[in-house]
């Protein structure tokens, strides 16, 4: 009776694990943009969550917490804005009350505004916040990779096997004894 309940537990692990897939963690992004000679680099989840969306204005706001400037980490919160196709694309990067910078351009992310996933690759801007007529700049999303975590149901189907081995074993050290 318990083998069978055992055997039937590892069978059901077995189809979740295989039904369900891997489970992973969401990857992060890191933003480097640059603009008259100097260089913004930031980092986000891939698909962030957003601090606030505004579907009239076709934008969302994210929270950078640390980001470098020229090389020079700076450990404060940013506020960084990223704009859909009908509000011009690209993003406005907030530190305070200084706008560090004011883009236009394609705009950086798919799926919808409370539920953004930003897509790598290389965007050229326009920047307005330093210069009413605009600077060219230039954004590059890379993506790393996600990490694969241990899935619930592994350790599941992991801890019925080692269940299983030790009553295979006790059953054989009885037999053994008698």
């Amino acid at each position: 009776m318990k083998r069978s309940l055992i055997y039937g537990g590892l069978l059901i692990a077995g189809l979740l694990l295989v039904a369900i897939g891997p489970v992973r963690a969401d990857g992060l992004d890191t933003f480097t943009y640059t603009s008259q000679g100097n260089t913004l680099v930031w980092q986000l989840p891939a698909s962030p969550t957003p601090v606030y969306f505004n579907s009239a204005d076709d934008h969302f706001t994210v929270i950078a917490t640390s980001f470098s400037v020229d090389g020079f980490k700076v450990n404060f919160p940013a506020v960084v804005d990223f704009f859909g196709s009908s509000n011009s694309g690209g993003f406005d990067f907030e530190l305070g009350i200084f706008m560090l910078a004011n883009t236009v351009g394609d705009p950086l992310f798919t799926g919808s505004l409370n539920l953004p996933t930003f897509v790598p690759g290389t965007y050229s801007l326009t920047d307005y916040a330093f210069s009413s007529t605009g600077v060219p700049g230039s954004l590059t999303i890379t993506s790393s990779t996600s990490v694969p975590e241990p899935s619930p149901l592994l350790l599941l189907a992991c801890g019925l096997l080692g269940l299983a081995g030790i009553t295979t074993l006790k059953k054989t050290f009885i037999q053994a004894r008698s």
